[in-house]
């Protein structure tokens, strides 16, 4: 499985982009009857921005396989609230954390934003929550998610075992 989830696979995102608006409403429905959040497309907050990078798309994407992370493609589709539609979703698992950032049942996901002013680079957003595959209740219905850890267990794994140098923008802080 990790063969389509690494740093070249881009096909991921536009796929995303295409499907996620259609099957958004009719999962909502689905969760409505079982009495889950089920959802396609969601919001991301800017208490979740940890920094700006100015390395492109492809650099990052394989600082981020280099440290385990893997593409979350049944991530919902991300949106910020200037309408910016996210660029790429990457998760940390348990099993795949060797610097012991993410406890079990647990996943540390990181979003990738385009600058709001087009430059080059990235916007990085995270948050920490259930793993979906663990508690899937839990991590639809946000139980135990938090931006402050994901933030600082991010910009942890960041700046310590990766290249990429992480700037703030303060109109975010």
């Amino acid at each position: 499985m990790n063969s389509l989830l690494n740093a070249d696979d881009d096909w991921i995102e536009p796929l995303r982009l295409k499907i996620y608006p259609h099957i958004h409403k009719r999962l909502r429905q689905l969760g409505d009857k079982l009495g889950y959040n089920f959802y396609a497309i969601g919001h991301v907050g800017y208490n979740q921005y940890l920094g700006t990078v100015t390395e492109d798309e492809d650099v990052i994407e394989d600082e981020f396989e280099s440290v385990g992370m893997v593409r979350n493609p049944i991530a919902a589709l991300k949106s910020l609230s200037d309408e910016r539609v996210s660029e790429g979703s990457w998760v940390l698992t348990h099993e795949n954390d060797k610097y012991n950032l993410v406890e079990p049942g647990m996943q540390l996901h990181v979003t990738m934003f385009t600058h709001e002013d087009s430059q080059s680079g990235r916007e990085i957003y995270a948050h920490y929550e259930d793993d979906w595959r663990t508690a899937a209740r839990d991590h639809l219905n946000s139980a135990n998610f938090s931006p402050e850890l994901g933030v600082k267990k991010a910009t942890t794994l960041i700046d310590n075992n990766t290249f990429l140098t992480l700037k703030e923008l303060t109109r975010y802080h």
